[in-house]
């Protein structure tokens, strides 16, 4: 599997285009980390953000 370093998300985006309407001297920084690097808790309170009965469901 190939993975790719996005430059920037459309969350990021839009987050960046929400702070500069007040604060335009900030800049978005972000750090690229491995998949293998991200805490599982991390991983699984994202997925239980997203949809709360995802483990019990095929997805």
């Amino acid at each position: 599997m190939e993975l790719v370093n996005p430059q920037s998300t459309a969350f990021m985006r839009s987050d960046a285009w929400r702070l500069s309407q007040d604060r335009p001297d900030l800049a978005v920084q972000h750090t690229w980390i491995p998949y293998d690097q991200i805490s599982r808790n991390l991983k699984r309170a994202i997925i239980a953000s997203e949809e709360a009965n995802f483990v019990n469901n095929n997805g």
